[in-house]
């Protein structure tokens, strides 16, 4: 019925509101439905008191055969309206899994805290539908309303300061060179089929031999620092023109 999976508390309260043919909101929701139809909508184990009828001339609506369930607009109508989520937006595998093990972590902090998740969400100012989409690592959900449900089980989100200094790499060259990290070695690299990583002097080799198809002003400065390194470490690479 729905596209996103209700949490297991709220189908218990529609389930129960259902059965039971009381109304589904807060207690002063139920007391405003109270005081309108005459029925009681709260749970008690002795018989209440019966409700005044603040309109004892007005004939008597039969509300049982009218309504099958009453739901307060403002507690669980919009979240039931929004139970169909955005569509996911197109992420690598890798993003999907590092969201899913911050979804994870989101939760056993919430479950170490022993903080319910009703409460959780309504601290975080959203539904309980988003808070469990975020539990589930969905990357729909906003960048604010992740960082807000970090905040309320005492999580940070460490970000590197832009000013912080970048480290001085001058000279190192790594063990294996991933190409993605390195553009213009990707382009120039077109003709090895299938290789993700390359090893420091077969990077070398295809700058030299591509030297005249090199940009230098699209490389980034990690690249020329790494270029530099292969030069200083291997010289010219034999049979590089």
């Amino acid at each position: 019925m729905f596209k996103a999976e209700l949490d297991r508390e709220l189908v218990a309260e529609i389930r129960q509101a259902a059965n039971t043919g009381l109304a589904l909101g807060n207690d002063r929701f139920k007391t405003q439905v109270e005081r309108l139809t005459g029925q009681r909508q709260h749970h008690c184990k002795r018989s209440p008191k019966p409700i005044s009828d603040p309109h004892p001339n007005k004939k008597p609506l039969l509300w049982r055969n009218i309504v099958f369930l009453i739901i307060d607009i403002c507690d669980y109508l919009y979240i039931m309206r929004n139970t169909m989520p955005a569509k996911n937006p197109k992420v690598t595998a890798k993003t999907a899994q590092r969201l899913r093990a911050l979804g994870g972590r989101i939760r056993a902090q919430r479950k170490n805290l022993k903080i319910n998740a009703t409460v959780a969400a309504e601290a975080a100012g959203m539904s309980r539908i988003t808070w469990y989409r975020i539990e589930k690592g969905e990357p729909a959900v906003t960048m604010g309303a992740w960082i807000n449900a970090m905040t309320v089980v005492g999580l940070t989100l460490d970000i590197q300061d832009v000013d912080s200094k970048v480290p001085d790499r001058h000279g190192w060259i790594p063990a294996r060179i991933r190409l993605a990290d390195y553009p213009e070695l990707k382009k120039l690299a077109w003709h090895v089929r299938d290789a993700e990583f390359l090893s420091a002097r077969e990077a070398l080799e295809i700058y030299q031999r591509n030297q005249r198809h090199l940009d230098p002003d699209a490389m980034t400065p990690e690249e020329t620092q790494l270029l530099d390194a292969l030069r200083m470490a291997f010289g010219h690479a034999p049979g590089a023109s």
